[in-house]
């Protein structure tokens, strides 16, 4: 068995033992949540590590194809005219073969269907499909994010939690209001694919992902605490456990240790040198 000096260790402050104590009656265990998809994610392929596209190499990208310029035998005509030109487009395939326009009945002229061709080329209708997939690239670049509940996390996160999720929403609208200018960027090079539009200015991505980041450090100590709830419980109840056995032990100590000297001065008033052989030994 330790001696008291060994056992002594175990023994805590009133605020430590309040904080046991805390821990030990704890009853508020809470569910894990999920953290926030990072702006740039990685994903698992075949068991290799595969970064996501950057989102700002995306939109460069999308850049590039609103300041592209097609070359083709343009019909001025249509150029000038965008919803002409869609009419037109999407009318070419009624009239194969035909010597009359399938609208007004009217004769073609014999070379017509050749001219659109030219106008309407494979490298105006691959452009038109990098528009539009640069559209589904730019509005799945939004970030959508709804804020939690701070009856959600441990009391003494929710400060942290409300900071961070401010953050997260300031800087997403931010940053979705740029992506938006790239959106109505492409919707205008839609309508007329030949005119070259001035690429917009990059937003900024690291605020954005720095608040993310700083919201899922939250979560993450949120679940750890979730997912240690019983062995924490279990560690405050031993270290109670420990306090109380100290205490006993100190006290028992002291209190035999008071009679024997109560003792002593029962005994001989000779018997004084022994008192302070005794004190002597317990310093």
């Amino acid at each position: 068995m330790g001696s008291t000096s060994d056992i002594s260790k175990d023994r805590l402050s009133k605020a430590d033992r309040a904080t046991e104590w805390k821990k030990f009656n704890s009853t508020d265990r809470l569910d894990p949540l999920m953290p926030q998809q990072d702006l740039v994610v990685s994903v698992s392929a075949e068991g290799q590590g595969v970064a996501a596209p950057d989102p700002l190499e995306q939109l460069r990208q999308i850049g590039d194809v609103l300041g592209k310029v097609v070359t083709v035998d343009v019909l001025d005509r249509l150029k000038e005219a965008p919803d002409l030109s869609d009419w037109v487009r999407q009318g070419i395939g009624l009239h194969e073969n035909e010597s009359h326009c399938q609208f007004c009945g009217g004769l073609l002229p014999p070379d017509l269907l050749t001219v659109l061709r030219r106008h309407f080329s494979d490298a105006y209708t691959t452009h038109l499909t990098e528009i539009d997939n640069g559209l589904t690239v730019a509005n799945s670049l939004r970030y959508g994010f709804t804020p939690l509940s701070p009856t959600l996390v441990y009391s003494d996160l929710r400060h942290r939690l409300k900071n961070a999720q401010e953050q997260i929403e300031e800087q997403s609208a931010l940053w979705n209001s740029k992506v938006g200018v790239f959106v109505d960027a492409l919707l205008k090079k839609q309508k007329n694919p030949l005119v070259p539009i001035e690429p917009p200015q990059l937003p900024v991505a690291q605020a954005l992902q720095d608040a993310i980041t700083t919201f899922n450090v939250v979560i993450a100590e949120h679940n750890k605490r979730s997912a240690d709830f019983d062995a924490v419980r279990e560690q405050a109840k031993d270290n109670l456990l420990k306090h109380e056995a100290a205490v006993f032990a100190e006290d028992n100590s002291y209190k035999q240790t008071i009679k024997r000297i109560g003792d002593l001065r029962k005994g001989a008033s000779g018997k004084t040198k022994e008192v302070l052989l005794l004190f002597a030994t317990l310093k």
